[in-house]
């Protein structure tokens, strides 16, 4: 009579509830998430990530990567209207429709990765002019479809390089040898340290572009500064247009709008 015996006890805990002024649920689960019920996980026998457990993993991705949480650097918050219609000085185009340009294609590229042709781009040009911007518009979009992104500065990635060389952070090393798409910012800000910087990023774009691996840069220096400041070698593996786009943005720098 177990069934008999368990209906009279339910009964009586929803009389106790009832007499208490409670609601007869007041001791079921409260769940955050109806759909999964708080296990990250839906579907059987095959499992599929739930949705509330993946937007939480994308926020922790974002916050690793130092993503902005406010939405503020996507290619939905991109405003052309801080950029000038007036024919840039020796070009045949504006700085607004030159940044479009390139936006568009780093939009398609993210949109698309890794069905690309194109597996590594560098972005030129001086201060301001929306470099970091466009990257972390990339980043977003490759978390918000599940591509493995990291994203580091020059300036760590030459602390990185350096403790490698003396057998320390092999483990931080390896990350950026492996991680599916590598995003760089800020390359040339970094200070030259004698057989460590240009021999750890020949390595670092050596590897990546051997194993297939994307790697997207930035830098303030031109074309031909670059490859004066990090050699042939390396300027000839990063601007292979094989399989990497080299874009130039120029105009006024936005900051100083804002």
């Amino acid at each position: 009579d177990l069934s008999r015996r368990m209906a009279e006890m339910n009964a009586k805990i929803r009389q106790t509830l009832a007499d208490a002024g409670l609601p007869e649920d007041t001791l079921e689960p409260v769940y955050r998430c109806s759909v999964c019920q708080d296990r990250g996980y839906t579907g059987e026998p095959i499992r599929e990530m739930c949705d509330c457990m993946r937007k939480r993993f994308h926020e922790k991705i974002r916050e690793s990567i130092g993503l902005k949480a406010d939405g503020t650097e996507t290619f939905e918050s991109y405003d052309e209207s801080l950029l000038s219609d007036e024919i840039l000085p020796g070009q045949n185009c504006s700085q607004r429709t030159l940044t479009d340009k390139i936006r568009k294609f780093c939009k398609q590229w993210s949109e698309n990765y890794p069905e690309t042709n194109i597996k590594n781009i560098m972005l030129m040009g001086e201060t301001g002019l929306g470099k970091s911007f466009l990257m972390h518009a990339m980043a977003e979009r490759l978390v918000s479809r599940d591509v493995p992104v990291l994203m580091i500065s020059a300036w760590r990635f030459l602390e990185i390089a350096r403790k490698s060389m003396f057998g320390e952070g092999e483990e931080e090393m390896n990350e950026l040898l492996e991680t599916e798409v590598l995003m760089l910012d800020d390359l040339g800000s970094e200070p030259m340290m004698k057989n460590i910087t240009i021999e750890q990023l020949f390595n670092l774009i050596n590897v990546r572009q051997n194993s297939g691996k994307a790697t997207v840069i930035s830098t303030n220096l031109n074309t031909a500064n670059f490859r004066e400041h990090y050699s042939e070698r390396i300027a000839s593996r990063i601007m292979d247009a094989r399989q990497s786009r080299v874009m130039t943005l120029m105009g006024d720098d936005l900051r100083r709008k804002r």
